[in-house]
């Protein structure tokens, strides 16, 4: 019998590190379940270097091996696995299946209300766009965004893995019920219960944050891309590490900052009306705890109009003289 792979694809903003955090933390219970989290591939918390190596067509029969070798079954788990284009999940389908069966876990959360999330963990990693920016070319062209449509991923999965192997996860019904977690390594014969997750405020987090600091760090990663410096996460990094030295000067942005806050209602979009629709009707037998999603929220952002304010240019850029002293820049 052929061992399995659980390629968990993310997407981006649906509990991944919660997953993968859950998974290092309860490494001896999957074990025990017959199942390995392998190091083979990974990176952080997680087997993003598989996604090069699959780019690069480059699995080899050393990794084959290497993966059988454990004799248990095999979480692979990587949300930049949802990059891939169809070529690529061809490719990752054809290396692996003549020694594993090869089952998909997705978890479906709303588009629109993903949206302020996906941006802010860009400028988390140096982005430099605007929120409203960032969306762009999503809204005016919905129907051709993989980000938005989420069919159009669904239908390139269930085409090269198989739609028998294919899971969907309800993410927005899951976790209202605090059931995301139990019902993913469920899928893998894992009572609930089993799975400790006490541990998740140690080392490896990914929370939210506040408008506010959100703004400060998108302001701050476009100085660092106007010196030239590689989009990364490291003026986070900085911003955080020398945040006790800037806080007088935090305060007075703040207090600019709170005089252009803008606040957009995402939920019941056309595209979520689309998707609601037609994921279920393509994958009701695929899509696991699945609730019918129609409610809107706010999303609260701070306006670049901001930076017009007196001084405001001037606080920006003294606060990126101090968290970035001593950072080679061209």
């Amino acid at each position: 019998m052929k061992q399995t792979i659980y390629l968990h694809v993310g997407p981006h903003k649906t509990g991944t590190t919660v997953i993968q955090k859950a998974s290092l933390d309860n490494k001896e219970v999957l074990e025990k379940n017959n199942i390995s989290y392998p190091l083979q591939f990974f990176n952080h918390i997680g087997h993003h270097d598989l996604v090069n190596i699959v780019r690069r067509r480059a699995i080899s029969n050393e990794d084959i091996e290497k993966l059988k070798a454990c004799g248990l079954n095999i979480l692979l788990s990587s949300e930049n696995f949802i990059h891939f284009t169809a070529q690529d999940y061809a490719y990752l389908h054809s290396s692996l299946e003549k020694d594993f069966d090869i089952k998909v876990i997705y978890a479906w959360r709303r588009s629109s209300l993903k949206m302020y999330s996906l941006w802010q963990e860009s400028v988390k990693h140096g982005g430099c766009q605007p929120f409203h920016s960032f969306f762009y070319h999503d809204l005016i062209r919905p129907g051709q965004s993989k980000t938005l449509m989420q069919t159009m991923t669904l239908d390139v999965l269930a085409k090269h893995f198989g739609r028998e192997n294919l899971h969907i996860l309800d993410y927005d019904s899951l976790a209202k019920n605090g059931e995301l977690v139990s019902v993913f390594f469920g899928l893998m014969g894992i009572s609930p219960g089993e799975i400790d997750v006490s541990k998740q405020s140690d080392g490896v987090r990914n929370a939210s944050l506040d408008p506010e600091t959100t703004e400060i760090i998108r302001c701050l990663n476009v100085l660092s891309k106007k010196a030239q410096l590689p989009q990364s996460s490291k003026t986070r990094e900085n911003f955080y590490a020398r945040k006790d030295d800037v806080q007088e000067l935090i305060q007075k942005i703040r207090d600019l900052m709170a005089k252009d806050q803008d606040s957009t209602e995402s939920g019941d979009y056309f595209v979520d009306r689309l998707c609601e629709r037609s994921i279920p009707e393509k994958y009701s037998d695929r899509i696991l705890s699945y609730s019918p999603v129609n409610h809107k929220k706010q999303i609260k952002t701070i306006s670049p109009d901001w930076l017009l304010s007196p001084n405001a240019s001037n606080f920006i850029q003294d606060v990126y003289n101090i968290v970035m002293e001593g950072v080679a820049l061209k």
